[in-house]
């Protein structure tokens, strides 16, 4: 499939930290993400004890997966490096860092998600539990 039709393709959601950026990146070559169908982690999702924004995918990931990914903005030198992001072939380096990338964003979005549907099928099942328990009550007191 070629990359523009997997980007605007409805079938897939994309999660990213920050999206605008990548969003306007893309831009430049052209390309689009279906606006439906996409999840930025920045605006979805606080750290429940602090409620301020992360900063960073390295801050979500240090969290959500393992605290040495706190550190891996500092594998690139964000300067000299971003502007080789154009350039084909990529530099080994960069490669390894979109990898990481790709798999913080991941694994950090599938445990929050995780964590927020087992929160909601908890919550239906406590309130089933509850209009249950009413019933049973209720049933009781006419006997």
């Amino acid at each position: 499939m070629e990359l523009d039709k997997f980007l605007m393709n409805g079938e897939y959601t994309f999660v990213g930290f920050a999206i605008e950026g990548d969003k306007s990146k893309l831009k430049l070559s052209g390309l689009e993400i279906n606006s439906d169908n996409y999840i930025d982690i920045q605006v979805e999702w606080r750290d429940p004890y602090n409620k301020k924004e992360f900063d960073s995918l390295a801050d979500v990931a240090g969290r959500m997966i393992d605290i040495h990914y706190h550190d891996m903005k500092k594998k690139i030198n964000r300067k000299e490096d971003h502007t080789l992001w154009e350039f084909c072939p990529l530099p080994d380096k960069l490669i390894k860092y979109a990898e990481i990338d790709a798999f913080a964003t991941y694994e950090s979005w599938r445990i929050i998600y995780d964590v927020i549907m087992g929160l909601d099928r908890a919550k239906r099942e406590k309130e089933t539990k509850k209009k249950k328990n009413k019933g049973v009550i209720q049933y009781s007191n006419y006997q």
